[in-house]
């Protein structure tokens, strides 16, 4: 029996030592979590959020926060996602993105932002999206983008990037001839 006591306490020791598991990854209140590796998905849907949540574990790949009342995103609400490569925000209520609020998303594919109250869409907006392939602005209330929105840069690099693709352009709400394509 001493035998084995010996090696269960440093075996104790060592298991006590290492991460948690990506199980016991934070999964932010009223949201679930599903550990699908080797992504990670935070689903908070129809859960009443007035803001993003700010436990949200940075290694999630997709993020659904659909049908919310979140107003504002800010950089701080995706600050070191880098992981993320799905991102749903539509039906809430934004009506402001904070210059370079997804500046660190640079794996990101699908931005879906539709059925928003945004107004407004600046050169910062969608800075560091350099691997974007969706991004859905359907049912807003547009009214202004200015000509660089969609020419995105690289957090890290130094010239703009190509604009984003013809595609995604299209699923912008454009009724004026400012934003036609």
């Amino acid at each position: 029996m001493d035998v084995l006591s010996s090696l269960l306490c440093p075996l104790l020791v060592l298991l006590s030592c290492l991460p948690p598991c990506l199980s016991d990854m934070l999964c932010p209140k009223r949201c679930t979590c599903q550990n699908l590796l080797p992504s990670y998905t935070v689903l908070c849907a129809k859960t009443g959020l007035l803001f993003v949540p700010p436990n949200i574990d940075r290694q999630t790949a997709e993020l659904r926060l659909m049908d919310n009342f979140i107003t504002t995103l800010r950089h701080q609400d995706f600050a070191n996602m880098t992981s993320l490569i799905h991102l749903t925000l539509s039906r809430n209520t934004i009506s402001q993105i904070r210059p370079y609020t997804f500046a660190d998303l640079q794996d990101l594919h699908a931005l879906h932002l539709d059925a928003n109250r945004l107004t407004v869409l600046d050169d910062s907006h969608f800075q560091g999206l350099v691997n974007l392939r969706h991004l859905i602005l359907a049912n807003n209330q547009l009214h202004s983008i200015s000509e660089g929105a969609f020419q995105v840069q690289s957090h890290s690099a130094g010239g703009p990037a190509p604009p984003l693709p013809p595609t995604i352009l299209r699923a912008a709400d454009c009724k004026n001839k400012w934003c036609s394509v």
